[in-house]
């Protein structure tokens, strides 16, 4: 016979010989208790009528639930509370369903197998006292452990390590894509921030402008250009030009200069060469005043440069009326396309030199304009 049994505010389905933890009931262990709200009763699949029935059942121990952590939090407020809590339970053995104060024969039958087993449910505690055998709650035969388990099983240390593994790389890989969507979706609405670049210019006092634009309008030669400036054979080799390198090796061993724009400027930051008069213009309206100085023998003319490109900047140069109108324009920029040949040749330029800058071709443009074979003389 079987009866769902209300006590400390929760429901439990008993039988006879059943072992239960309930919230703490007065008594000691080994005392009766007698629960008599009894919600249904019934044998098999057949009700009974609950009235005048009662649950008879034995105290085993006295025992304390596992450890509770509750932690308090107000934000802004310094204002953090934590408290441990181990509810007290009691747990019992179910001795018979019945009617109240009769002792049948299911009773008889509990009471002596609890006998019998009275050498396996306590074990003795170095402490003094008795205690269910396996440790509390975790291990005694009612089936209920500290750990929550109904099959009084201990997890396998694999088992413990594995899922701890899996749950940390979840929340780490998961808070990695979610800062990482945030990221997106943060620029995607205010813009990207600016570069590292941009401030180091804004830094030296020079004002910086800056317009973002959509990747369908920019231009598919972009990519072509911002890889030119670093390698023009990129496309002919496999991420290294042995070749290139083996070149610039056996001319730095012959005294040569080094390639690239550090060779041309000098490592001290200075730009020109010895026996040449440089005069440096960052942007197009500094152009005006230093062509103002005297007319220039060479002007060597980037084609981006801020605010005016090197295109519009030499027709201006052209279409004035002083003594720099004439002068010879070498247009640098890293795009070596026909079209921008072109264009150069369309606005007034006399040659042009491509990005990475080879001092040696340098050299040879300028003492061609200038008539001048050696820099020293």
């Amino acid at each position: 016979m079987f009866a769902i049994v209300r006590t400390g505010g929760k429901q439990y389905r008993v039988a006879a010989g059943d072992k239960i933890a309930v919230e703490k009931l007065s008594g000691e262990a080994g005392d009766k208790v007698s629960l008599t709200d009894i919600l249904l009763a019934g044998e098999g699949d057949k009700a009974q009528d609950v009235k005048g029935l009662a649950v008879s059942a034995e105290i085993i121990a006295q025992e304390r639930g596992e450890k509770v952590i509750v932690f308090k939090k107000r934000r802004r407020h310094n204002y953090r509370r934590k408290q441990g809590h181990r509810q007290s339970l009691t747990l019992l053995r179910i001795l018979a369903v019945g009617p109240e104060g009769k002792k049948s024969e299911g009773e008889k039958k509990a009471a002596g197998q609890a006998e019998s087993e009275g050498t396996d449910e306590t074990s003795t505690d170095p402490a003094g006292g008795s205690t269910p055998r396996g440790g509390m709650l975790g291990r005694w035969r009612a089936g209920v452990t500290a750990k929550g388990d109904p099959y009084g099983h201990e997890k396998p240390l694999w088992r413990v390590i594995t899922v701890g593994f899996i749950k940390w790389t979840s929340i780490i890989v998961g808070s990695f894509l979610i800062l990482s969507l945030l990221a997106v979706f943060t620029i995607g609405w205010t813009g990207p921030p600016p570069t590292f670049n941009m401030a180091g210019v804004a830094m030296k006092g020079v004002e910086v402008r800056q317009k973002w634009v959509d990747l369908k309008d920019i231009s598919p030669h972009l990519v072509r250009a911002v890889i030119a400036s670093e390698d023009q054979n990129f496309c002919s080799h496999q991420g290294f030009d042995i070749k290139e390198i083996q070149k610039a090796m056996q001319e730095a061993e012959n005294g040569g200069d080094l390639r690239g724009e550090d060779g041309f400027l000098g490592y001290d930051g200075r730009p020109g060469w010895d026996g040449w008069d440089v005069v440096e213009a960052s942007t197009a309206a500094e152009v005006a005043p230093a062509l103002a100085a005297g007319a220039p023998d060479l002007i060597l003319l980037d084609i981006r440069m801020p605010r005016l490109d090197g295109f519009e900047a030499a027709e201006r140069i052209r279409a004035g009326r002083g003594p720099s109108a004439g002068a010879p324009i070498v247009a640098l920029t890293a795009d070596a396309g026909d079209e921008e040949r072109a264009h150069a040749a369309k606005a007034g330029m006399d040659d042009f030199i491509t990005k990475p800058i080879d001092a040696n071709r340098l050299l040879q443009v300028a003492a061609r304009f200038t008539e001048r074979m050696d820099p020293q003389g």
